[in-house]
Protein backbone atom coordinates (compact mmCIF):
# COMPACT_ATOMS: atom_id res chain seq x y z
CA UNK A 1 0.00 0.00 0.00
CA UNK A 2 0.86 3.37 -0.93
CA UNK A 3 2.19 5.44 2.03
CA UNK A 4 0.43 9.35 1.90
CA UNK A 5 2.66 12.02 2.67
CA UNK A 6 1.22 15.03 4.84
CA UNK A 7 1.78 17.34 1.76
CA UNK A 8 4.06 20.41 2.49
CA UNK A 9 1.65 23.82 2.14
CA UNK A 10 3.57 25.65 -0.97
CA UNK A 11 3.39 29.41 -2.25
CA UNK A 12 0.19 28.40 -4.37
CA UNK A 13 -1.89 26.98 -1.11
CA UNK A 14 -1.02 30.01 1.04
CA UNK A 15 -1.96 32.21 -2.05
CA UNK A 16 -5.58 30.42 -2.63
CA UNK A 17 -5.66 30.46 1.43
CA UNK A 18 -5.67 34.42 1.73
CA UNK A 19 -7.65 34.92 -1.36
CA UNK A 20 -10.52 32.77 0.13
CA UNK A 21 -9.88 34.74 3.26
CA UNK A 22 -10.09 37.93 1.59
CA UNK A 23 -13.00 37.29 -1.03
CA UNK A 24 -15.15 36.13 2.42
CA UNK A 25 -14.09 39.56 4.59
CA UNK A 26 -15.09 41.77 1.32
CA UNK A 27 -18.31 39.92 1.38
CA UNK A 28 -19.15 39.68 4.93
CA UNK A 29 -18.40 44.24 4.99
CA UNK A 30 -20.84 44.23 1.77
CA UNK A 31 -23.40 42.45 3.69
CA UNK A 32 -23.00 45.22 6.70
CA UNK A 33 -23.42 47.85 4.10
CA UNK A 34 -26.56 46.75 2.47
CA UNK A 35 -28.33 45.91 5.76
CA UNK A 36 -27.12 49.24 7.31
CA UNK A 37 -28.75 51.00 3.88
CA UNK A 38 -31.67 49.06 4.09
CA UNK A 39 -32.22 50.02 7.92
CA UNK A 40 -31.81 53.80 7.21
CA UNK A 41 -34.34 53.44 3.93
CA UNK A 42 -36.64 52.05 6.69
CA UNK A 43 -36.24 54.75 9.16
CA UNK A 44 -36.34 57.25 6.42
CA UNK A 45 -39.95 55.74 5.41
CA UNK A 46 -40.83 56.00 8.94
CA UNK A 47 -39.94 59.30 8.97
CA UNK A 48 -41.53 60.48 5.45
CA UNK A 49 -44.44 58.81 6.86
CA UNK A 50 -44.99 60.38 9.44
CA UNK A 51 -44.28 63.60 8.28
CA UNK A 52 -46.83 63.05 5.55
CA UNK A 53 -49.34 62.27 8.45
CA UNK A 54 -48.93 66.08 9.87
CA UNK A 55 -49.37 67.52 6.75
CA UNK A 56 -52.53 65.77 5.74
CA UNK A 57 -53.43 67.05 9.29
CA UNK A 58 -52.66 70.50 8.48
CA UNK A 59 -54.14 70.66 5.40
CA UNK A 60 -57.06 69.60 7.25
CA UNK A 61 -57.68 72.16 9.46
CA UNK A 62 -56.61 74.81 6.47
CA UNK A 63 -59.35 73.51 4.77
CA UNK A 64 -61.91 74.12 7.86
CA UNK A 65 -60.67 77.28 8.49
CA UNK A 66 -60.82 78.73 4.38
CA UNK A 67 -64.59 77.36 4.67
CA UNK A 68 -65.34 79.56 8.58
CA UNK A 69 -63.97 82.21 6.66
CA UNK A 70 -65.48 82.10 3.64
CA UNK A 71 -68.78 82.25 5.30
CA UNK A 72 -68.02 84.98 7.17
CA UNK A 73 -66.69 86.92 4.34
CA UNK A 74 -70.21 85.59 2.56
CA UNK A 75 -71.86 86.98 5.67
CA UNK A 76 -71.11 90.49 4.64
CA UNK A 77 -72.19 90.45 1.02
CA UNK A 78 -75.73 91.56 2.75
CA UNK A 79 -76.51 94.76 4.63
CA UNK A 80 -77.58 92.54 7.51
CA UNK A 81 -74.73 90.57 7.69
CA UNK A 82 -72.88 94.14 8.59
CA UNK A 83 -75.12 95.60 10.49
CA UNK A 84 -74.81 92.07 12.99
CA UNK A 85 -71.04 92.25 12.56
CA UNK A 86 -70.99 96.12 14.20
CA UNK A 87 -73.77 95.52 16.79
CA UNK A 88 -71.49 92.52 17.83
CA UNK A 89 -68.17 93.51 17.75
CA UNK A 90 -68.96 97.64 18.79
CA UNK A 91 -72.14 97.15 20.88
CA UNK A 92 -73.63 99.65 18.96
CA UNK A 93 -77.49 100.24 18.58
CA UNK A 94 -79.79 102.76 16.11
CA UNK A 95 -81.12 105.44 17.56
CA UNK A 96 -84.15 104.95 19.68
CA UNK A 97 -83.45 101.34 20.45
CA UNK A 98 -82.40 100.92 23.81
CA UNK A 99 -80.84 97.87 25.89
CA UNK A 100 -82.96 96.01 28.49
CA UNK A 101 -81.34 94.25 31.61
CA UNK A 102 -83.40 92.28 33.93
CA UNK A 103 -82.50 91.87 37.42
CA UNK A 104 -84.00 89.18 39.51
CA UNK A 105 -84.15 89.26 43.58
CA UNK A 106 -82.81 85.69 44.41
CA UNK A 107 -83.82 86.27 48.24
CA UNK A 108 -87.37 86.73 47.18
CA UNK A 109 -87.66 83.56 44.98
CA UNK A 110 -86.28 81.32 48.02
CA UNK A 111 -88.87 82.60 50.59
CA UNK A 112 -91.67 82.33 47.56
CA UNK A 113 -90.48 78.97 47.25
CA UNK A 114 -90.60 78.04 50.98
CA UNK A 115 -94.19 79.52 51.14
CA UNK A 116 -95.26 76.94 48.34
CA UNK A 117 -94.48 74.30 50.65
CA UNK A 118 -97.74 71.91 51.26
CA UNK A 119 -98.73 71.84 55.14
CA UNK A 120 -97.80 67.85 54.91
CA UNK A 121 -93.91 68.45 54.43
CA UNK A 122 -94.20 71.20 56.78
CA UNK A 123 -96.30 69.04 59.70
CA UNK A 124 -93.10 66.48 58.70
CA UNK A 125 -90.27 68.56 59.00
CA UNK A 126 -92.05 69.40 62.62
CA UNK A 127 -91.68 66.21 63.74
CA UNK A 128 -88.91 64.95 62.37
CA UNK A 129 -86.48 68.19 62.65
CA UNK A 130 -83.17 66.35 62.25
Amino acid sequence: MREFKKRQPTGSTILKFFAVSMGTLVLFLLTVVVVRAAWGMYDTLKIAVDARESAEGQLASLKSDHTRLSASVASFESQEGVERAVRERFGVARPGEGAIQIVRDEASTTEAAAQKENALIRTFHSFFGW
